[in-house]
């Protein structure tokens, strides 16, 4: 089934189950918030590559959907939200609004299955709490931790992993958190 999607684009991306806080500075972007926000629908986060070689900005495959959870107006017209992930999709086609906004045409992908952490690879958990003692402003997003769901914490390591978007985006577009584990076991034990 293909569904339209309003598209923000970053650098960085959130998976299901996850959370960022965004600054809306733009105000095509802001009228896409607030709309989202006083009709309850999602909007599409999707990871931008910009190629300064050749000057275009190119827009990843795989992104996902997000709800607004969260709200506050800022100093100078800003707006601060934080978005809510909860389902990955593949673009078929992209297309600018006259507004300037970006909507996708797009398909959702089957859900990541939930997968128990295995007692001897406790340590992915523990690093991951290590990260947001580290960092408390991205602790505290996740007040409320599923420490005990492998592909919970695959999907959360996912989003802050400094790897390529490339590679980012092969592991997102994968059908179970399988590769990402791997991943993590190789970099983290």
């Amino acid at each position: 089934m293909h569904l339209q999607l309003p598209l923000f684009p970053l650098p960085a991306q959130v998976m299901p189950g996850g959370k960022i806080p965004l600054r809306i500075i733009e105000p095509r972007h802001v009228t896409l918030i607030r709309d989202c926000i006083l009709s309850q629908n999602s909007f599409g986060m999707v990871m931008i590559n910009p190629d300064e070689k050749l000057g275009i900005t190119q827009f990843s495959p795989v992104g996902t959907a997000v709800k607004v959870i969260d709200f506050n107006p800022l100093e100078y017209g800003l707006l601060g939200v934080t978005v809510l992930g909860y389902k990955r999709f593949k673009i078929n086609t992209i297309k600018e609004q006259t507004t300037g906004l970006l909507e996708a045409t797009i398909e959702f992908l089957p859900t990541w299955p939930v997968r128990t952490l295995p007692d001897h690879e406790l340590y992915i958990a523990q690093r991951l709490c290590d990260v947001y003692s580290q960092y408390p402003e991205l602790g505290e997003l996740y007040q409320e931790r599923d420490l005990q769901n492998l592909t919970w914490l695959c999907q959360r390591w996912l989003e802050i992993l400094p790897i390529s978007i490339a590679h980012k985006q092969e592991l997102m577009a994968t059908n179970s958190c399988e590769r990402t584990h791997q991943l993590l076991t190789q970099i983290l034990h």
